[in-house]
């Protein structure tokens, strides 16, 4: 998991089984990256939460991906941690072989935070 302690997974749900499911997580605000990103204002790395929805698509396949190629990354909104408590993710997945075409997006109530369209492959460890 990224960092051992930056996020926690509170819920993570079916949508429609085998291709689409959610997950919301929170963050913990007293982590040592966010008095270098950005000390005084903190700010969830972009990678971090690339990273953070190859996590969640790991977890819920229960097999380890890794981004393998993006079609489109987008940091709609900054994610601030001590505003936003819970960030709430729907990830929509298509399975081809040992690959997944991915459409992911971080959101909270109606306000979209990070969208991301792309390709993961399965890995080994």
């Amino acid at each position: 998991m990224l960092l051992n302690d930056f996020y926690k997974i509170e819920t993570i749900a079916e949508g429609e089984p085998g291709r689409k499911f959610m997950a919301s997580i929170s963050f913990n605000t007293q982590h040592s990256i966010f008095s270098g990103h950005f000390p005084g204002m903190p700010v969830v790395p972009g990678v971090c939460l690339v990273k953070i929805t190859g996590e969640l698509i790991s977890r819920h396949t229960g097999r380890y991906y890794r981004l393998l190629e993006a079609d489109s990354i987008k940091f709609i909104r900054f994610v601030t941690p001590k505003e936003i408590k819970n960030l709430h993710f729907e990830i929509t997945f298509v399975p081809e072989g040992n690959l997944l075409t991915v459409t992911g997006t971080a959101f909270l109530d109606q306000l979209i935070y990070f969208k991301l369209k792309g390709k993961y492959s399965e890995a080994p460890r």
